[in-house]
């Protein structure tokens, strides 16, 4: 484009959050920064949304909530989700009330972060009724983030229910992606890892220091509890349930 104003950088930000890629999303904002342009409600919200599943300050993101002097079923989703993926379940419920109060329509986004929040909880019922009120009362058709949420639900042993979504997921043609970690360490420098991948250059040092590690829980009592993993051989589930392998024990 020979010029770009904020609509410009907006959608593109937007996009790449849409496509879950928080790395590239902030870039871009930093780059919109650089040439001179003040940024939007609507961008503000997208870069917030990158900052939580990049592991941002809970604290900085609820303080800009705060400060907004409107805002869109979009900044109070983005607020839910990131309550929730920091642990804060009850606060994340207690938002969405209030949403529904002042006659915000949840979208989809919502949902993520309320499953979550019932997830962390363990509070199956109140997930349940959740994702059954999605196509029921808003017509919103359940996505392959709802019904990872409904699997993770559903591992405090109601194995019936977990192996229902599992069959529903196949039935429609639903894939999981592998899960992926990712920690900032020596000045900000990021690294990046997918669930099964042994090809990350540090792989063999952290694994030997993991092993030490699990050397050191089991001398303190740690029993690992391999009736969670669903999926594979028995002689194998301990070995991916100390790898923590998200995308074969369907964590």
């Amino acid at each position: 484009m020979l010029e770009r104003n904020v609509r410009s950088w907006m959608v593109m930000i937007a996009g790449y959050v849409q496509c879950g890629k928080p790395k590239e999303t902030i870039h871009l904002f930093m780059e919109m920064e650089e040439a001179g342009l003040r940024p939007n409600e609507v961008t503000v919200v997208a870069v917030r949304s990158a900052c939580a599943d990049l592991g941002g300050c809970l604290k900085d993101a609820r303080r800009v909530f705060d400060e907004m002097e409107e805002r869109t079923i979009v900044s109070w989703s983005a607020m839910t989700a990131g309550l929730a993926m920091h642990g804060q379940a009850k606060e994340a419920l207690r938002l969405f009330s209030r949403t529904v109060q002042i006659g915000m329509k949840p979208n989809d986004v919502t949902f993520v972060g309320l499953l979550h929040a019932c997830s962390h909880m363990g509070m199956i019922d109140k997930g349940r009724e959740f994702f059954n009120s999605m196509t029921r009362n808003y017509g919103i058709i359940p996505r392959i983030e709802h019904y990872g949420c409904m699997v993770d639900l559903f591992k405090a042993e109601w194995w019936e229910d977990t192996a229902k979504v599992r069959r529903l997921m196949r039935d429609q043609g639903v894939k999981k992606k592998p899960g992926w970690s990712s920690i900032t360490v020596d000045h900000g420098v990021l690294h990046e890892s997918a669930a099964g991948d042994e090809s990350y250059p540090q792989a063999e040092e952290i694994f030997q220091m993991w092993r030490k590690l699990l050397q050191k829980l089991k001398i303190k009592g740690y029993v690992p509890k391999t009736s969670i993993v669903l999926v594979i051989e028995e002689n194998k589930k301990e070995k991916f349930l100390y790898r923590h392998d998200r995308e074969i024990s369907g964590k």
